[in-house]
C-alpha cells in the first residue's frame, strides 16, 4: 500500500502508549517547553510540526532520556516514569532515531555488530566473540526491515556504509526491541525517493503492529500521507492539534505565527512530481561540460551538461553514483577517467580546494560530519577561512592573498584574484622545478607567524585572548588523532596499495617508532609555543611571476591551531621529500630535497632577525641557539608522521598515486619517514638528511 493509499485508524479511547503531562523546560531564563500536554496513542502515528527554535529537538530529548532537569510528568501505558537516561527510555520501550546518523552507529564495530548493537551491550563477557551468532541475529534483523544486505556488507566496518543504509541500519535496530513508542526524527532527510517509500511502508507496519510513532518532519506531503494526527510546536507552546483529513493553512498558520504568503493546496505526497515551468532564461550556455567520466570500474561512462539559469536534478537509487559524481566535480574523490570542462577551461580540481578556487562548491550529503567544525558556533563556521587569514595577514601580509574587504553581519569576504597563480603541487607533478625563492617565503612566513604568536613576540594576557578567539580545540584533536595515531594503530582510515602491506604491519609493529612518534604527539598535545597554518603542504602554495617578479601566496588554511612550531615546517618538508621520490621514480632531475635546506635557512635567518624584538630579554642568544636546535628536531620528526601518513593513513599524496607504478616510491619514502622520526635528534643539518634520503 502506498503513501497515498493509507488508510488510517482513528485514534480509539484507551491508555495511552506515551502521555505528558505540563512538561517544561527551560534554559537559563529562556523558557523552551511550556506546559506541553500530548496523548499518543498505540498503533496511531502523530507528526510533531515545528519551525527551527519552536522545541521539537528538546522534546526528543526529553522522551530520549538526554534531557532530565524538565517540569511535569511522563506516562508509559499509564504509569509515571523517570527518563533519566537514554538505557532508562529505551528499557521503557520509547527508541529514537536521531536527525543526525552519526550519533546512532559505533565506529569500528562491523554492519552487523551494530545491527544487534543493544543486544550484545545486554550480554555478559565478550559478545564479539560469538561472531556467527551475531551474524544470524544481524540477517533476522535486517530481513525484519526489507533489507538485502549479503554478508560482505554485514562483516564492514559501519562507516562503509552510505549515509542512508546507516540510517535504515539505525531503524532496523530500534525496530528490532519491538519498542511501545518510536521517535523518528526527520527520518527521510537522507533517503532518496525509493528508499523513503520503504520507510513509508514500514510505518504502516508499525501502526499494524500498534507501536506508536511520533513522526518529526518538515515535509508536509509526508504526514499527509502517513500521519492519524498533528501537533505544532511553536516557541514551546503546543498551538495546535488536528485529526486527519488536515487543514494545511491552520496548521501553517499555527506554525508560523503569520498566514502562509499564498494559498496551499494539500500537499503531495513524496514521490509525486509536478510540472514546474520553464523559467525566463533557462537552458543559456553551458557552464559544465562533463564527457566519458565513469564512477565506477566497468561502468559506462557518464556525459553531463550542466547550463546557466537552469537547476539540474540528478537522480538514482543507493549506490548508483549520485554522491561519486558529486564529490568527483569538488575534487573530494577525482575522476580516474574523463574530462571536464568548466567555462570552457579545462577542469580538473584535484582536491577540494581547487573545486572553491573555481567558484564550485559542494553542500554534502552529511552536513555535520563534512561540513561543519564541531564546537564552534554557525559565525565561527561562516567566517572560518578569514580567522585563520587575519591572523598571518598581521604579520605576513605579503605572503597570503590579500583581504580587500571582509564584512562580518554578512559574512562576506573579498580576497585578491589569483587566477593568474598555479598550485605548487600540481606544477611539481607535471615535472616543473620549485621555482625561485618558493622556500625560501615559506621558512620566512613560519618564522614571522610563530614569532609574533609566540611567548617571544606577545605578551601572555594577548597571546591567550588570540588563542581563545582562533583556535578549536576539535580541530587540534583531529590532526592528533589523523597524523599522530591512526597510522600506527587498526583504524578505518587507513588504506594503502597492497604491495606495502608488509611495511604497513611493521609500521604498526614498530616498538621503538611507536614511542618515538608518541614522544612527537606529546609534543604536539603540550607544545603550544605559537598560532600554526596546520595544514601547510605543496597543495596550499599558490606560485607564479608578476612584472618579472617570482610570488609565492599560501592560502587554504583549512586548520589554525596552536601548537609547536616545527609542525608546520615538517608538513612542507614532507612534501618536499615525497616529490623527491616521485622524481626519482620518474628518472628525472629534481631540487625537491633541497628545499628543506632553503626553507630551513630562511628561517633561521629570520627568525634571529627578529629576536632582538622579543618582549621578555631573559631568554638569551644562548637560549635561542639551543630553542632553534629543538624546532629543527621536531620539524625532522614531523616531516617524518607526515610522510607515513599520506602513505598508509588518511588523505594520500597525488606525488605518489598518480604514478604508473607507486609502490617503489612509496616503501622508499616510508623507510625515509621511519628513519628520519628515531634518528631525528643525530640529524643535524640538511646535509645529513639528505644522506638518509640517498637510494642504497
Amino acid at each position: 500500500m502506498s503513501p497515498t493509499e493509507t488508510t488510517r485508524t482513528a485514534e480509539t479511547p484507551g491508555t495511552p502508549a506515551l502521555a505528558l503531562r505540563d512538561v517544561s523546560m527551560a534554559f537559563g531564563g529562556r523558557t523552551v517547553l511550556a506546559s506541553v500536554a500530548l496523548d499518543i496513542a498505540p498503533g496511531s502515528v502523530v507528526a510533531l510540526l515545528g519551525a527551527n527554535g519552536a522545541g521539537k529537538s528538546t522534546l526528543i530529548k526529553i522522551l530520549s532520556g538526554v534531557h532530565t532537569d524538565h517540569g511535569g510528568e511522563v506516562r508509559v501505558d499509564g504509569a509515571p516514569v523517570t527518563l533519566d537516561s537514554p538505557l532508562a527510555a529505551r528499557q521503557l520501550g520509547i527508541q529514537t532515531v536521531h536527525q543526525r546518523i552519526g550519533e546512532g552507529i559505533v565506529p569500528g564495530l562491523t554492519v552487523a555488530e551494530n545491527l544487534v548493537f543493544e543486544e550484545l551491550a545486554q550480554k555478559r563477557g565478550n559478545p564479539f566473540l560469538n561472531s556467527r551468532g551475531t551474524l544470524a541475529r544481524a540477517r533476522e534483523i535486517q530481513a525484519g526491515l526489507g533489507l538485502d544486505w549479503n554478508d560482505a556488507v554485514l562483516k564492514q566496518d559501519v562507516t562503509e556504509l552510505g549515509i542512508s543504509d546507516r540510517q535504515l541500519l539505525i531503524l532496523a535496530r530500534a525496530l528490532a526491541t519491538r519498542p511501545r513508542l518510536l521517535v523518528l526524527d526527520e527520518p527521510t532527510s537522507a533517503l532518496s525517493a525509493a528508499e523513503a517509500r520503504r520507510l513509508f511502508a514500514l510505518v504502516e507496519r508499525m501502526r499494524a503492529d500498534g507501536i506508536a510513532v511520533l513522526y518529526v518532519s518538515h515535509r508536509l506531503g509526508e504526514i499527509d500521507a502517513l500521519a492519524d494526527r498533528l501537533v505544532v510546536l511553536r516557541d514551546g507552546l503546543l498551538t495546535e492539534d488536528q485529526t486527519a483529513p488536515f487543514d494545511w493553512d491552520a496548521a501553517l498558520r499555527a506554525m508560523l505565527a503569520q498566514p502562509p504568503a499564498r494559498p496551499r493546496a494539500q500537499p503531495e505526497a513524496q514521490e509525486a512530481t509536478t510540472a514546474r515551468p520553464v523559467r525566463e532564461g533557462a537552458g543559456g550556455e553551458v557552464v559544465l561540460a562533463v564527457r566519458g567520466v565513469r564512477l565506477f570500474e566497468g561502468r559506462s561512462p557518464l556525459d553531463l551538461d550542466l547550463c546557466s539559469g537552469e537547476v539540474t536534478g540528478v537522480v538514482g537509487l543507493l549506490g548508483a553514483g549520485k554522491t561519486e559524481l558529486a564529490r568527483g566535480l569538488f575534487g573530494a574523490e577525482p575522476f580516474a577517467t574523463g574530462t571536464a570542462r568548466l567555462d570552457g577551461a579545462a577542469y580538473a580540481p584535484r582536491r577540494p580546494a581547487d573545486a572553491i578556487r573555481a567558484g564550485v562548491h559542494l553542500v554534502p550529503e552529511d552536513r555535520h560530519a563534512d561540513a561543519l567544525v564541531p564546537g564552534w558556533s554557525l559565525a565561527q563556521n561562516i567566517s572560518l577561512p578569514f580567522r585563520a587569514y587575519e591572523q598571518v595577514a598581521r604579520v605576513a601580509p605579503d605572503k597570503i592573498p590579500a583581504i580587500h574587504g571582509y564584512d562580518p553581519e554578512n559574512h562576506a569576504l573579498v580576497m585578491e584574484d589569483m587566477s593568474d597563480l598555479e598550485v605548487l603541487r600540481t606544477l611539481l607533478n607535471e615535472g616543473a622545478p620549485y621555482g625561485p625563492h618558493t622556500s625560501a617565503r615559506i621558512g620566512e612566513l613560519v618564522a614571522q607567524l610563530s614569532f609574533a604568536t609566540s611567548d617571544f613576540g606577545m605578551p601572555s594576557a594577548e597571546r591567550k585572548a588570540l588563542i581563545a578567539a582562533s583556535v578549536s580545540p576539535e580541530l587540534c584533536k583531529i590532526t592528533e588523532d589523523v597524523v599522530l595515531s591512526e597510522p600506527y594503530v587498526e583504524h578505518e582510515h587507513n588504506h594503502w596499495h597492497e604491495g606495502l602491506d608488509d611495511l604497513a604491519s611493521a609500521v604498526r609493529a614498530d616498538a621503538r617508532l611507536r614511542t618515538e612518534v608518541a614522544d612527537l604527539r606529546h609534543t604536539f598535545m603540550t607544545g603550544a609555543q605559537a598560532l600554526l597554518h596546520g595544514d601547510l603542504h605543496t597543495g596550499s602554495v599558490m606560485v607564479g611571476t608578476r612584472q618579472g617578479a617570482p610570488v609565492v601566496r599560501v592560502f587554504d588554511p583549512e586548520f589554525s591551531f596552536v601548537g609547536p612550531i616545527g609542525y608546520d615546517l615538517g608538513l612542507y618538508w614532507a612534501n618536499a621529500l615525497v616529490s623527491e621520490e616521485r622524481a626519482r621514480a620518474l628518472g628525472t632531475l629534481s631540487d625537491h630535497a633541497d628545499q628543506l635546506r632553503l626553507s630551513w635557512e630562511a628561517f633561521e635567518t629570520e627568525f634571529r632577525r627578529l629576536w632582538p624584538t622579543r618582549i621578555d630579554t631573559f631568554f638569551n642568544d644562548a637560549y635561542l641557539d639551543r630553542f632553534l636546535g629543538q624546532v629543527w628536531t621536531e620539524s625532522i620528526g614531523y616531516a617524518g608522521t607526515e610522510i607515513i601518513r599520506r602513505i598508509i593513513g588518511f588523505a594520500h599524496l597525488t606525488d605518489l598515486t598518480t604514478l604508473e607504478d607507486p609502490v617503489p616510491a612509496s616503501r622508499r619514502a616510508l623507510l625515509l619517514a621511519r628513519e628520519l622520526i628515531v634518528r631525528r635528534k643525530q640529524l643535524k643539518n640538511p646535509n645529513d638528511v639528505r644522506a638518509v634520503g640517498q637510494p642504497t
